[in-house]
């Protein structure tokens, strides 16, 4: 018998929560009139997204319990991209013939959304998408959740195993550490990095809205950058997606850049207890966060 914690053990578990993913998809679909021939799995990672062959159509499924803290990011998300969508901004839409979601089942959240190109965008014309959707979604009256990861960081280190015991510590300690800066906010992505704008022959359009969050701009720019900053990758990439965006976006980037640093480090922190391959990815992060804030 398979050790529960053994590596053959997990990835049994993961091809169960993608099998359980496309069965959750397929009673949504059918449930609201849907007649996709097959279902194909796009992207695995922090979620699923599954293509509804031959429907212009894709789901993205949460594949975590559908507890609170999945069901309202996600109806955030829907909300504010339809909101964007129905305005002209460069985004992903829902669907709008049916109900896009969320749509709870079981253990899994099922959201509906138009199917675009999956390439990546020129970096550049991502960095003037990004500017377009801030001042579209600017007057957006929904509510939506406020961006300081310090809240979020708190549970995340107080729900770690024992053995996690360094990473929550300096998780709490750089939350003691962290002071926002005074900023004026706005709806905001919340993850606009380049891997959530699509290219294509639509040109970029932003997608991914599950941290949709009201606060300064200088949180999505740091979103932009944290790769470039955190890893050293995508660094003439991000220069250009910055460039774009505004002369001054460098500059406000490197302002929020420890705080979406707090907030990737304990998301990832929080993954890496059911996906241990992040390990290296966590590590990084945390080492960052700890040189960053003086730790």
């Amino acid at each position: 018998m398979t050790a529960p914690d053994s590596p053959d053990a997990r990835n049994v578990s993961a091809e169960a929560e993608t099998v359980g993913g496309l069965a959750a998809v397929e009673r949504v679909a059918a449930r609201l009139g849907l007649r996709p021939t097959s279902l194909r799995v796009l992207a695995t990672g922090w979620g699923l997204v599954i293509a509804l062959e031959p429907l212009p159509a894709v789901a993205r499924v949460c594949l975590v319990a559908a507890d609170e803290r999945r069901t309202v990011p996600q109806a955030v998300q829907v909300r504010l991209a339809a909101y964007a969508a129905a305005r002209g901004a460069p985004v992903v839409s829902p669907l709008s013939d049916v109900d896009p979601g969320p749509h709870v089942e079981g253990r899994f959240v099922v959201t509906l959304w138009e199917r675009v190109p999956a390439e990546a965008p020129d970096p550049a014309a991502a960095g003037r998408a990004l500017r377009a959707l801030h001042e579209t979604i600017a007057a957006y009256p929904g509510p939506l959740p406020p961006y300081d990861p310090r809240p979020s960081a708190r549970r995340i280190a107080a729900e770690l195993p024992a053995s996690a015991h360094e990473t929550a510590a300096v998780l709490r300690a750089a939350c003691v550490a962290y002071t926002p800066p005074d900023l004026p906010g706005q709806p905001l992505h919340g993850d606009a990095h380049l891997g959530n704008a699509l290219g294509g022959g639509l040109g970029p359009l932003w997608n991914d809205f599950e941290y949709a969050c009201h606060g300064p701009v200088e949180w999505d720019l740091a979103s932009a950058a944290h790769r470039a900053t955190v890893f050293g990758e995508l660094v003439d990439e991000t220069r250009a997606f910055l460039a774009a965006y505004g002369a001054d976006a460098v500059h406000r980037a490197d302002v929020m850049s420890a705080a979406f640093g707090l907030h990737a480090a304990a998301q990832t922190a929080s993954a890496l207890v059911s996906r241990p391959a992040l390990h290296a990815q966590a590590r990084r992060r945390l080492d960052w966060v700890r040189s960053r804030l003086a730790l």
